[in-house]
């Protein structure tokens, strides 16, 4: 009997190395198996970052254009307006300011008397994109008249 009980403890003793063996090893496993995810979750968020950065500075950039394109056509149409008061070709001026101001006139047009007009200005300012799929320039719309 006491031979049965001495192998039983010995088997248990057995059961009890393998068992600590066996979870050393699944501790070293789950180790190796984790090893480098927080780089590979770490480039994940940079490419994520990289991305939302560049669509900002490509959405700053055509709202600066916007802003150019606005204030080009606006010192246009002034300048229009102030030389077709004093008789002179409004859209000439208006030419000669839009590319001063680094513009370009698509459209001018004017409405009305000596008296009573209408000078209508629209340029166009180039956006600075090397995307081919998105727009090459930027237009604004301005008007004036005599005050």
């Amino acid at each position: 009997m006491r031979s049965h009980w001495r192998l039983a403890h010995k088997l248990s003793q057995s059961l009890r190395v393998v068992d600590e063996a066996v979870k050393m090893q699944s501790a070293v496993l789950s180790e190796r198996s984790e090893r480098g995810s927080a780089s590979v979750l770490m480039t994940g968020i940079v490419g994520v970052v990289v991305a939302l950065s560049s669509t900002a500075l490509l959405i700053a950039g055509y709202a600066v254009g916007y802003h150019r394109a606005r204030a080009a056509a606006d010192l246009s149409a002034l300048t229009g307006a102030a030389a077709f008061q004093q008789g002179r070709d409004a859209c000439a001026q208006a030419r000669q300011t839009a590319r001063r101001n680094g513009a370009r006139v698509q459209q001018c047009d004017l409405v009305g008397d000596a008296i009573d007009f209408v000078v209508t200005v629209r340029v166009a300012v180039p956006a600075r994109t090397h995307i081919p799929q998105l727009p090459k320039y930027v237009s604004a719309e301005a008007h004036a008249g005599p005050v």
